[in-house]
């Protein structure tokens, strides 16, 4: 679940494996994967986050330098943690080099290092790639609903976040985007509720207090 608890018990997890075998690769990714995950959702100081996410990721690595999830992961955590593109784009195409099929792979590829680059269309048609492959993706839902509300489809992008919302009803993200789409088409009774809901999964959230207020608004 897309929630501090949920985070935090994946943490114990993988911190439990880690206890059984210092080396495990996949519980050092999983555990990079959480602090990444913490900072881009503020559930963590999102400076220190990333410092442990990257420390973890090169672990993975030094672990099994053959491990495609690892490099896409260090090919995020450089682009948008460092701005380090040209270093992104070399640890994605090792990535895309071991698994070119990988839904992982290709999804953190479009998200965070061909969207960035404003290459929108090509990074809208990886995600709709990946959920061909894994039509339950919930967070592949979600950032293709973005995309196409960025890009003004907006019946698309209703599509695609209630399907977010029914699989996952507390992912108050896919609820925040919900009331912006809503917003822009004017419905603005749908936008406050959205964003009121979106406000209620996720107290004291400046990013949706802040949407909520632009859409109050907009709404007059």
């Amino acid at each position: 679940k897309h929630t501090p608890e949920g985070y935090a018990r994946a943490k114990q997890c993988f911190e439990q494996a880690l206890e059984t075998d210092p080396d495990y690769t996949l519980a050092l990714l999983g555990l990079a994967e959480f602090y990444w995950q913490n900072a881009f959702y503020g559930f963590q100081y999102p400076r220190d986050a990333l410092v442990l996410a990257k420390q973890a990721a090169s672990r993975a690595l030094e672990s099994d330098d053959a491990l495609a999830e690892a490099h896409a992961l260090l090919g995020t955590l450089r682009g948008v943690a460092d701005y380090d593109w040209e270093g992104a784009g070399a640890a994605f195409r090792r990535a895309l080099e071991l698994d070119p099929n990988s839904p992982y792979v290709l999804f953190r590829y479009a998200n965070f290092y061909l969207w960035p680059q404003t290459q929108a269309e090509e990074a809208s048609a990886l995600l709709e790639r990946v959920l061909a492959v894994d039509p339950l993706w919930v967070l592949a839902h979600w950032v293709l609903g973005y995309y196409v509300y960025a890009r003004k489809q907006y019946d698309r992008a209703v599509h695609h976040l209630h399907a977010v919302i029914e699989m996952e009803p507390g992912f108050y993200l896919a609820h925040c985007v919900l009331g912006l789409v809503y917003t822009q088409q004017e419905m603005h009774l749908k936008a406050l509720q959205a964003l009121e809901r979106a406000c209620a999964l996720s107290p004291g959230n400046a990013f949706t207090r802040g949407v909520l207020a632009y859409a109050l608004g907009k709404s007059g």
